[in-house]
């Protein structure tokens, strides 16, 4: 039997990675930490609060609150402890698992180029304490530098010129200025770029209409295959696995069934887990229909992060004394991020950033279609611990 899906309603992208390269495996601590809720939480709270196509990375987001975290004491601490999904007792595994991941994660594909950073910028009139230096140079690998936050430009300029080469260019600024009161700016850096092992043929894309809650909202170019995929299907939504370079990586794209919205696929996934769905694919002979798609965002992340449940650091009542003897608190947290996906590939990229300031400022036999023609979710994430690089939403708009 063929299953049609043509249907008016959202679809779920992941781009994962499995263990068939040289890099060591993840211990069971990695998978643990890779699969709180903290990722799944972070997607639902931006589906729901975004009412055009978004891009984010949990994992950009994960590793500068862990930067976070070393920081806080406290209420505050507790707070950012129970956003990440993790215990008081479980702080230092955390570090270990970042570590982990900043080296693991570029090794898993040759063919594929994916890097991660991190930076401490500091206001030269400040002290930061040796034990958060250490703890954000050793298991984060931070560049930390001191520079003249009352040359506000020149400083901006050369965060954006790290930004931009750690990105490929693709993210070449996030600040017009720096500001004096500012204590630090903490930013992490991720990049991701991988051709298809299979790749599209580009004579096959063709302009199709695309639906977003159930109404043509115009034509976009649709690159088409059909081969052999790992596929998924159940009554709530379909998925299909695209492979990268030496298929350590997938993008992973969902479509919730007829009646089914995205909001149902991510509360499934936050009960099932993000890994779940990579070992519960199969092969199968697929007719895929995939938009050529490019999306740009920029996101204040303070107040999600404050109904995700830490809300004190952006308080007077914050307590980051573990970082410096200064009160202080967090200004903003920001993130921007973009994706590009073609016939030959995806290149992502995402740039978190923080400010410290004081406080006094079912699988069937036949082949099945796959036709992602509507409003889809698209996520990046490690197939073997099941951590989330980057997720966003497409609907054929601007």
């Amino acid at each position: 039997m063929k299953t049609l899906c043509r249907l008016a309603i959202p679809v779920l992208v992941l781009i994962a990675m499995s263990q068939t390269s040289a890099a060591a495996p993840p211990d069971q601590q990695d998978r643990h930490f890779a699969n709180t809720p903290f990722a799944l939480s972070f997607i639902e709270k931006m589906d729901k609060a975004s009412n055009k196509d978004y891009v984010v990375s949990p994992l950009s987001l994960q590793l500068l609150l862990g930067m976070v975290m070393n920081g806080a004491q406290g209420k505050t601490a507790e707070e950012i402890y129970s956003v990440l999904g993790i215990d008081a007792s479980e702080a230092e595994e955390f570090n270990n698992y970042c570590s982990r991941t900043i080296e693991r994660l570029p090794q898993l594909d040759s063919k594929t180029k994916l890097n991660l950073a991190n930076a401490l910028f500091v206001n030269q009139r400040y002290k930061l304490k040796e034990d958060y230096l250490q703890k954000v140079v050793g298991p984060f690998r931070a560049e930390v530098s001191s520079h003249d936050f009352k040359d506000s430009k020149g400083t901006a300029s050369y965060i954006n010129r790290w930004c931009s080469n750690q990105t490929e260019g693709l993210i070449p600024s996030i600040l017009d200025k720096v500001s004096d009161d500012m204590l630090c700016y903490l930013v992490n850096a991720l990049y991701f770029k991988g051709e298809w092992a299979d790749k599209f043929d580009s004579r096959y894309t063709a302009p199709e209409p695309f639906r977003n809650n159930g109404k043509i909202v115009g034509d976009v170019p649709m690159m088409k295959n059909f081969d052999d995929y790992r596929y998924y299907g159940d009554e709530l939504f379909s998925a299909v696995c695209l492979p990268y370079g030496n298929r350590s990586f997938n993008m992973i794209v969902l479509l919730p069934s007829d009646g089914h919205s995205t909001a149902e696929v991510i509360s499934f996934l936050k009960d099932k887990g993000a890994g779940w769905l990579i070992h519960s694919t199969h092969k199968r002979k697929v007719d895929l229909w995939l938009p050529r798609f490019e999306v740009r965002y920029h996101i204040l992340l303070n107040d999600t992060l404050s109904k995700m449940g830490m809300p004190s650091s952006f308080t007077r009542r914050a307590d980051f004394k573990a970082l410096s003897p200064d009160a202080l608190r967090l200004s903003f947290v920001m993130q921007d991020a973009v994706i590009k996906v073609d016939e030959q590939g995806a290149e992502a990229a995402a740039v978190t950033s923080a400010g410290m300031i004081a406080t006094t400022a079912i699988p069937m036999d036949s082949p099945v279609e796959f036709h992602a023609d509507r409003t889809f979710l698209y996520f990046i994430t490690e197939a073997s611990t099941g951590s989330i690089l980057f997720a966003g939403r497409y609907s054929g708009t601007k």
